[in-house]
């Protein structure tokens, strides 16, 4: 957006200097040449400021577009590692019930065996 304003400045003071040559040229070189040529000069200046401004404007987003795809890269990899994650807590939550069951009826039959063993004490 801001690079699109200062290209569209830039565009208006091409104008601005393409309008002072034509006065220039059709004036020839009379006593007006040297303030045309100071505002030429000055123009000249204003151009060259707002293309070096227009670049480094680019350059920065440039810049920044660069950490936005790094950032793009965490984000999806954090993503992926907590799906990870995710997957294998659920896998563990599974086996742990599957254990505590396992246990649970292992506890009965010692249960069941001590009573039928303690009758024969």
């Amino acid at each position: 957006v801001e690079i699109d304003k200062k290209q569209h400045e830039l565009d208006l003071l091409n104008r601005k200097f393409d309008a002072i040559m034509k006065q220039r040229a059709g004036q020839g070189m009379d006593e007006d040449a040297g303030p045309l040529e100071a505002t030429i000069v000055s123009l000249k200046r204003e151009i060259a400021e707002k293309a070096n401004e227009s670049a480094e404007l680019q350059r920065v987003w440039i810049k920044m577009q660069t950490e936005l795809v790094g950032v793009q890269n965490s984000n999806q990899a954090m993503s992926e590692g907590q799906h990870d994650l995710r997957a294998r807590l659920a896998i563990l939550e599974q086996k742990r019930a599957r254990i505590a069951s396992q246990h649970e009826a292992q506890q009965k039959e010692l249960a069941n065996t001590t009573r039928l063993t303690g009758g024969l004490h």
